[in-house]
């Protein structure tokens, strides 16, 4: 690409550890950046180190921060999913996951998270064959009936999850609201959108769900908004 000096912006996928002194160092990204590359998609999957070995990532949580810090001040967007959920998981695990979201946000302005989403269990993997089989749960021995087990992208519809923390899915919903609200709020850069992204911050770092105001906050101005254009409109 520079020795041809092609003009087009792209993206990747790659992995956290990927960004060290070895393989991506700052120059090389500066390099990738200035060849149209404008996002980079990262599974980081988990703030716990322990979650992070029990799926066999292979990689650190120091990894997954590093690389933020190694993108800061480039044109280039480090996006970043993460999951809860997951057998083994305790309710300090999902603290971390969401506490490392925040620390992410921090150290590059440009992060942007998908999720965290709650763990899809998929037939095959070790991870599935474990909550089978720990938990008694009944699964077709005809190829022919899972379709009425499985959703339409293959994982399989459980409709209680014994191995998640008491709490663990209200939680994620409240803040992934949260998380989303303040993508929206981003560059928005008035004295209620400041109040509104610093209380989302604080209640994702200590996986806070009760009296989320700022969420109502935003909502009524949402159908505030919606009102006036109709009014307009009309």
């Amino acid at each position: 690409m520079e020795r041809e000096d092609l003009k087009f912006f792209w993206r990747a996928w790659a992995r956290v550890d990927y960004f060290n002194n070895k393989y991506i160092d700052r120059n090389l990204a500066l390099r990738l950046e200035k060849c149209g590359l404008r996002s980079i998609v990262m599974g980081g999957e988990s703030g716990s180190q322990k979650v992070l070995d029990i799926i066999k990532k292979g990689i650190k949580v120091k990894n997954i921060l590093h690389s933020a810090k190694m993108l800061d001040g480039t044109m280039i967007t480090p996006r970043y999913s993460f999951i809860i959920g997951l057998e083994g998981e305790e309710k300090d695990d999902t603290k971390k996951t969401y506490k490392l979201c925040a620390d992410l946000i921090a150290a590059n302005q440009k992060v942007d998270i998908a999720g965290p989403f709650i763990f899809r269990y998929y037939p095959g993997s070790p991870i599935f064959d474990s909550i089978i089989k720990n938990y008694n749960i009944e699964i077709p021995q005809k190829v022919e009936d899972w379709e009425s087990y499985l959703s339409g992208e293959g994982y399989l519809e459980i409709d209680e999850m014994p191995w998640v923390w008491h709490g663990c899915i209200e939680t994620a919903t409240i803040l992934n609201k949260a998380m989303l609200v303040f993508s929206t709020l981003r560059n928005v850069d008035n004295v209620m959108s400041k109040l509104m992204k610093k209380i989302i911050m604080w209640r994702i770092r200590n996986l806070y769900i009760r009296l989320p105001v700022e969420l109502f906050a935003f909502d009524l101005l949402i159908w505030t908004y919606r009102k006036r254009l109709k009014i307009f409109s009309n």
